[in-house]
C-alpha cells in the first residue's frame, strides 16, 4: 500500500476582471497544483470546450480509431474531459487538429496570442529563498506563457502507451510538484522573427506541429520564480488563461504565488528532496 506521504504545494492565481477594481481584492482567486498557461495554450483549451472545438476532437477520435498513426498524436494537455466548480469541461482535441482546424481561428479563438500584457515577476535565490526585488517584464504580446512546477504529458493511448513530455515544453530539472516555487516559461511576439500563427494562419507546409514546437523548445525564456504578475497595457484588454487545464476568464490582471494551503499526498516510493534552482 501507499505508506509515504508528500506534501504537494499548492499555489494560487489571483484575477481581476476589470480595471475598476485593480485596487480591490481579486474577483476570483484559483488554486492549482500543476500550471497555469496563457497565449496559445488558453486559448486551445477553450476552443476544447466549445461545440467546434468537440467536434474537431470526435473527428479526431474516430480517425484514431482506424489508424494508429492518429492515435499517436500529442495533446497540449491530457484530453480526458473534467470539470471545476467555477471552470468549464474540458476536452481537447490533439494540438495539431486544433492549429490546422479553420474554425479554431474563425470562431475567434486563434491566433491565440494575448493582447499587449506589461508582466514582473520575483525570482528565486540559489538558496530557494525570494530574491528581494521585483523584475519587469517589458511589454509584449505574448504567443507562449506556461508558469508551472510540472511538466506537461502527452496523451497515454494503446499507440502511445509511455509518459512521455509535451515536444513543446523544454525539459527542466527545477520541475517538482513539491518545490515551493514555480517556472516560468515565456516566448513573446517580438521575441522571434518566427510568428507561429501566421504560419499556420497560412497552412504553410513547413509550418508542421514539429517546427512549431521545436521553435517553443528553442526561443522561450524560463526563469525560477515565487510570483509572477501580468496586466493587459489597455483598460480595453482582456485575455482568457487556463489553471490546471482547465479554461477561465476573461481577466483584466492575474497574479500566481504561493498558497498558504498545501496537499498531502500517500506515494509507494519516498519522494526525493527538492531541487535546488538554477
Amino acid at each position: 500500500s501507499a505508506q509515504e506521504v508528500v506534501d504537494i504545494t499548492v499555489f494560487e492565481c489571483h484575477c481581476w476582471k476589470d480595471p475598476s477594481s485593480i485596487d480591490a481584492p481579486p474577483d476570483l482567486i484559483i488554486p492549482f497544483v500543476s500550471s497555469v498557461e496563457l497565449g496559445l495554450n488558453a486559448a486551445i483549451n477553450h476552443f476544447g470546450t466549445s461545440e467546434q472545438g468537440v467536434d474537431v476532437r470526435s473527428r479526431s477520435h474516430s480517425a484514431g480509431s482506424a489508424t494508429s498513426s492518429s492515435s499517436n498524436t500529442t495533446s497540449f494537455f491530457s484530453s480526458a474531459s473534467s470539470t471545476g466548480p467555477t471552470g468549464s469541461s474540458s476536452g481537447l482535441a490533439p494540438w495539431h487538429e486544433v492549429l490546422l482546424d479553420r474554425s479554431f481561428y474563425k470562431n475567434g479563438f486563434g491566433p491565440g496570442t494575448t493582447p499587449t500584457l506589461v508582466g514582473s515577476l520575483l525570482q528565486v535565490n540559489l538558496d530557494g529563498s525570494p530574491a528581494a526585488n521585483t523584475i519587469p517584464l517589458p511589454p509584449d504580446e505574448y504567443q507562449f506563457i506556461t508558469i508551472a512546477n510540472t511538466m506537461a504529458f502527452r496523451e497515454v493511448t494503446p499507440a502511445n502507451p509511455g509518459i512521455t513530455a509535451q515536444p513543446y515544453q523544454v525539459q527542466s530539472s527545477t520541475l517538482s510538484p513539491t518545490q515551493p516555487w514555480l517556472e516560468l516559461s515565456h516566448l513573446g511576439s517580438r521575441q522571434v522573427n518566427f510568428n507561429i500563427y501566421e504560419a499556420i494562419k497560412k497552412r504553410e507546409k513547413r509550418a508542421q506541429p514539429e517546427a512549431i514546437s521545436e521553435t517553443l523548445r528553442a526561443e522561450q525564456r524560463q526563469a525560477c520564480v515565487v510570483m509572477v504578475e501580468f496586466t493587459s497595457a489597455s483598460p480595453q484588454t482582456t485575455f482568457n488563461i487556463s489553471a490546471d487545464q482547465r479554461p477561465y476568464g476573461p481577466f483584466y490582471r492575474i497574479k500566481v504565488q504561493r498558497s498558504a494551503h498545501s496537499l498531502s499526498v500517500s506515494t509507494f516510493c519516498p519522494v526525493p528532496p527538492d531541487h535546488e534552482p538554477p
